[in-house]
């Protein structure tokens, strides 16, 4: 067994960059064992551990999960494929940073469906921390751009909030533009 924090860690940050390559033939449900780390959660998606798909719902619902597992949750859970739950927290009543996490996992799923949830947040001045990583996902996959700029097409957002949209914007066309 990993007792070894530092090794446990070390060794999950492994499997998930292996991926479903490394996927056991033996019995998953052991992973469950492993659902107290960010990596752990991720990787009994990627595995996709049925088993372990309630407890992924609930450690992305919760209010008091830590950031790290919360989003491993939240990626295990996108590595299921599960749209809906990922909307749900997205356009919930979580706090912003819990809201910002799910639209983040929820982009390269389906940005449209993430683009609504994103667009109400960013209205919300109290978002105002969370925009440059929400429009960095967008802004990351291919059909990101258009899903946001469609979602906010008819939203009035603060003005520190727009500016750092498109402060971001900026940088990434920046580093995206061929010399």
């Amino acid at each position: 067994a990993l007792t070894d924090p530092a090794t446990r860690t070390a060794a999950l940050d492994a499997l998930v960059t292996a991926g479903s390559r490394a996927k056991p033939t033996t019995d998953l449900s052991r992973v469950t064992g492993l659902l107290d780390q960010p990596q752990g959660a991720h990787l009994a998606g990627i595995w996709r551990v049925e088993v372990t798909k309630p407890k992924l719902i609930a450690l992305a619902r919760a209010a008091g999960t830590n950031e790290p597992l919360r989003w491993g949750a939240l990626m295990g859970l996108a590595a299921f494929g599960d749209r809906t739950v990922l909307a749900e927290i997205a356009g919930g009543p979580q706090p912003v940073g819990q809201r910002r996490q799910a639209i983040q996992a929820l982009v390269p799923l389906d940005p449209t469906t993430a683009a609504k949830p994103a667009a109400t947040l960013l209205a919300n001045p109290a978002a105002e921390p969370e925009t440059e990583a929400i429009v960095h996902a967008f802004l990351s996959h291919k059909n990101g751009p258009a899903s946001l700029t469609a979602a906010l097409k008819d939203q009035a957002l603060p003005p520190a909030v727009a500016t750092l949209g498109l402060r971001q914007a900026g940088v990434v066309n920046f580093l995206d533009t061929p010399d």
